[in-house]
């Protein structure tokens, strides 16, 4: 392992550590069918997340995933449905140690792996209900997730 992944998986184990998700759920859930859909068509999925988190108390914070999907016709690109689903999570932080600012990072290091579980199942059900084809959104590699992180702080002059 080069030293850059060595100093990397060091700061998600202290985030995976440190900030435990106590619990989570639905919050909200939604969609569009924009047309009726052909199960014979080859389609595609685009997936966008979002996320933010406030502090509620001195060591709890609430984290909110929004993830939006949008199936769209292979051949001529046009929207079949948008799916909406939004997930809240308790995060407890175990450790005094780090100032605020640390604990923002390492919160957003684990907030979308640990909420986007959530948000797969929940989006993959309601695309059950509405008669959809199936809806599976991928996993996530946490590493690539924090190379990403780090290179947008590094880019908004933060490390």
């Amino acid at each position: 392992m080069e030293n850059n992944e060595k100093v990397l998986y060091e700061d998600y184990k202290i985030a995976r550590d440190m900030v435990q998700l106590r619990e989570a759920h639905v919050i909200n859930c939604s969609s569009k069918l924009l047309k009726n859909l052909n199960q014979s068509i080859d389609y595609s999925l685009k997936l966008e997340l979002g996320r933010k988190h406030v502090w509620k108390e001195e060591n709890m914070v609430k984290g909110f995933l929004r993830a939006t999907v949008i199936i769209e016709n292979k051949e001529d690109k046009t929207e079949i449905a948008q799916l909406f689903t939004e997930i809240e999570g308790d995060f407890f932080i175990e450790s005094k140690s780090i100032n605020k600012e640390e604990y923002d990072i390492r919160i957003g290091m684990q907030l979308v792996p640990q909420l986007l579980p959530y948000a797969r199942i929940a989006t993959s059900n309601l695309a059950l209900l509405m008669g959809l084809p199936k809806v599976t959104l991928p996993t996530m590699d946490v590493l690539e997730s924090i190379r990403k992180n780090r290179s947008a702080h590094s880019d908004a002059g933060r490390v």
